[in-house]
């Protein structure tokens, strides 16, 4: 039986802890005791209170002891913690240890993808990145899930992990293309539930994701990444997930955006912000080329106004689709 440790006792994580639990040896790791200990006793967490947690679920607040043994690590915490985290972690796992990241982000202060982390701290393991539609909420009820597992080699090991469960694995080599469309969808959520925040309508909503999708592609080709991965799962499935739901906490944040209430969601990691001002710092986000990725930046930092920003978009030169 595979040993499987996932790292970050958050909604992700305990909805994957669950799933994998059904066939496999799972512990949870969190760095709170009290709150580890509480999930521990009783079998329920924060996030799903209507959720009886699998009694197979292992739970620590020691990382020696959760990760002795270890076949997979699976990090299920924000993309600007996951360093210090990993170097935490680095110690105390094993020469053949698999490494997959669940995080879908920039780090601001090196501009790495999740996966560039990983290859820093942990050179010598396999790699892997899971992404794709899947809300919390549906994993851990067994709802159907498609997500994909993207890596260089051994794939095919990963994916079994999610035989005989509700998650529908697929796999996929190019694990930068994977990384930059989970995260750029976050973006383009803020920018959908701004939409729908201001009452724009479901057709600039509608717009604001086709428009934007076409930035993402656009990065894709400055990045020499196979855009055909920014249409599978990881990308357009993702986008169309994470931009039509009041689920996403980035979605969320956009509406609240709208009204000037969006420091009610900063209690709680909102992917897109922090992947905004990677990009903002790491590349030369014009209006012409990039409007929408541009028109968000103005909005978080405050440069320009809801008025201001609706109105460059729409008085824009007019241009062809393609």
């Amino acid at each position: 039986m595979n040993k499987i440790v996932i790292i970050g006792a958050g909604a992700y994580g305990v909805a994957l802890g669950q799933i994998l639990s059904h066939h496999h040896q799972v512990v949870i790791w969190g760095r709170n005791s009290e709150k580890i200990m509480r999930f521990k006793q009783t079998k329920l967490h924060h996030a799903f209170p209507t959720v009886s947690l699998s009694e197979k679920i292992e739970w620590s607040s020691i990382l020696q002891e959760a990760l002795s043994g270890a076949h997979y690590i699976f990090f299920t915490i924000p993309t600007q913690q996951t360093r210090e985290v990993m170097e935490q972690v680095s110690e105390f796992v094993n020469h053949d240890a698999k490494i997959i990241q669940t995080a879908k982000g920039i780090e601001i202060n090196t501009g790495a993808f999740v996966y560039q982390i990983t290859d820093d701290i942990f050179p010598n393991h396999s790699n892997y990145v899971l992404s794709g539609p899947g809300f919390a909420c549906d994993i851990v009820h067994n709802k159907p899930t498609a997500l994909v597992i993207a890596g260089e080699r051994d794939i095919k090991n990963v994916k079994n992990l999610f035989m005989h469960s509700s998650i529908r694995p697929y796999g996929q080599k190019d694990i930068k293309g994977v990384c930059l469309g989970g995260a750029l969808k976050n973006i383009l959520a803020i920018a959908a539930g701004f939409c729908m925040g201001l009452d724009l309508g479901e057709g600039a909503k509608a717009a604001i994701i086709t428009r934007g999708f076409n930035e993402m592609l656009l990065f894709g080709k400055i990045l020499n990444i196979n855009t055909q991965t920014l249409y599978g799962l990881s990308g357009l499935g993702d986008l169309i997930l994470t931009a039509n739901s009041d689920l996403s906490r980035n979605y969320q944040y956009g509406f609240k955006l709208a009204t000037n209430q969006e420091d009610s969601c900063l209690s709680q990691t909102v992917e897109g912000i922090h992947t905004l001002y990677a990009l903002n710092k790491m590349s030369s986000i014009n209006d012409e080329d990039f409007p929408i990725f541009s028109a968000l930046i103005n909005l978080v930092q405050k440069t320009k106004n809801s008025k201001e920003v609706i109105n460059d978009l729409l008085y824009r030169p007019l241009k062809h689709e393609f």
